[in-house]
Parts: C-alpha cells; sequence; structure tokens
C-alpha cells in the first residue's frame, strides 16, 4: 500500500503511537476516539450528534463508546441534573486507565499467540466490568456465570451499564425481571431483552412464582456483598 502525506504545513491532530496500535480497538472505535480527542478540551457532544455527523447508526456510535470505556478510554459519571432527574457525563482521555497488554517486543497490539493464557483470561475479565447490577442480572435471568460464553458475558455488560445508568437497583432489577416473565409468559428473559423492556416492565404486578423467585435473587445478592 502506497501512502501520499499532505505536507506538515497543514493542521494536523498530533496523537499517540501507542492509541494507533492498541489492538483491543476495532477500526470503528479507534476512528471515534481519533475524532474526539482532535477536539477542544471541555468539549461535548450526544451519541446523536456523533452518529448524524459521521454517517454512524446510533448503536454503532453507542457500541463503539462502550469498546472505549471497556479499553479505558472511556469513563462513565452519573450525577442528578438541576431537575432532579439521573444522568451520565462521560469523560474521553488520551491515556487508557486499562492500558493495553504489550506483546514481548514491548510494542502495545492486539492478543497474538506470543502472549500466555492467563493474560488472555485478565484481558476477558477487564473487557466486562462485573458490578452488582451486572451479578443481579444474572441472577434474575437465571444464568450462570461460570457457564456463559464470552458474547453473552459482553451482552450482559452492555444491558448492565445501560440499565444502571437510570440510577436502578439490585431490588429493581429483580423486581422487573418478575413483571418481564409474567408479562412475557413464554419469552426468554435475558439482560439484553430485560434491557430492551426496561421501560414496559416499570409498572405490573408479578404473579406469586415470580414474586419468591425475585425474593430469592435479593436474598442471594445480599449474601454475596456481605
Amino acid at each position: 500500500m502506497t501512502i501520499i502525506r499532505a505536507p506538515r504545513g497543514e493542521k494536523y491532530t498530533v496523537l499517540r503511537r501507542a492509541i494507533i496500535n492498541d489492538g483491543r480497538l476495532s477500526f470503528r472505535a479507534l476512528g471515534l476516539l481519533t475524532y474526539i480527542l482532535d477536539k477542544p478540551d471541555n468539549w461535548r457532544i450526544e451519541a446523536q450528534q456523533l452518529s448524524d455527523s459521521h454517517r454512524e447508526g446510533r448503536d454503532a456510535v453507542r457500541t463503539a463508546l462502550t469498546e472505549l470505556e471497556a479499553a479505558g478510554y472511556l469513563t462513565r459519571r452519573k450525577f442528578k441534573n438541576d431537575k432532579g432527574q439521573f444522568a451520565t457525563d462521560s469523560v474521553v482521555s488520551e491515556i487508557p486507565t486499562k492500558p493495553a497488554l504489550v506483546s514481548r517486543s514491548g510494542e502495545p497490539g492486539p492478543i497474538t499467540n506470543t502472549v500466555t493464557e492467563d493474560c488472555v483470561g485478565v484481558a476477558s475479565q477487564r473487557a466486562v466490568a462485573r458490578n452488582p447490577i451486572y451479578d443481579a442480572l444474572v441472577e434474575a435471568c437465571g444464568l450462570n456465570y461460570d457457564e456463559m460464553t464470552k458474547t453473552e458475558r459482553k451482552r450482559t455488560g452492555i444491558a448492565s451499564r445501560e440499565i444502571e445508568a437510570t440510577g436502578a437497583t439490585v431490588e429493581e432489577v429483580h423486581r422487573r425481571a418478575a413483571i418481564y416473565r409474567d408479562k412475557y409468559a413464554g419469552a426468554a428473559l435475558t439482560p439484553s431483552a430485560l434491557k430492551s423492556q426496561w421501560g414496559a416492565c416499570a409498572q405490573g404486578k408479578p404473579s406469586a412464582a415470580d414474586a419468591a423467585a425475585q425474593l430469592k435473587g435479593m436474598i442471594a445478592d445480599a449474601k454475596r456483598r456481605r
């Protein structure tokens, strides 16, 4: 491939090579990170505006932001706005809080055959950060974390972050999961399904069996937190 570079007199952005060579990032996430880092400090924008500016769907932008968060380039902060509503603010940093794994040559890069199996395990744990809401989703949906695939863990992580951003509690996760079972009898209850129907399950009275399951899940969560 031939590379034609522009004269250095043109406006350009200085970017750390460690970012460009961070193999944890897809090209979509890398492009989004580059676009954001090109902006002035304290620059603010919504995901929808990012979607509109570069012909990417809103879900694709959110997926890329989640990927940047998993790699440590983006951190989210929950707060209450002037109206008393829960909101989320994101901060993007040029230096990730979770350093990239390195190869034997010392250069940042993707996980390859030169990385030990132990490192791969650590990377998987970092990519899917567990928290009380995450564990509540696993419990409420009747899943076993140790038996979940990498894709299931990732999807659960995405669902838990979006649900957590609403200010939900562990008890609320179990309550709405019980309502979901009662409301959508016969439909599979998964973390992603509960997330998509989160608002629809705000109201409702779960069946006695689901209420008992909810109580059981809450007790299990309380024991884990001790």
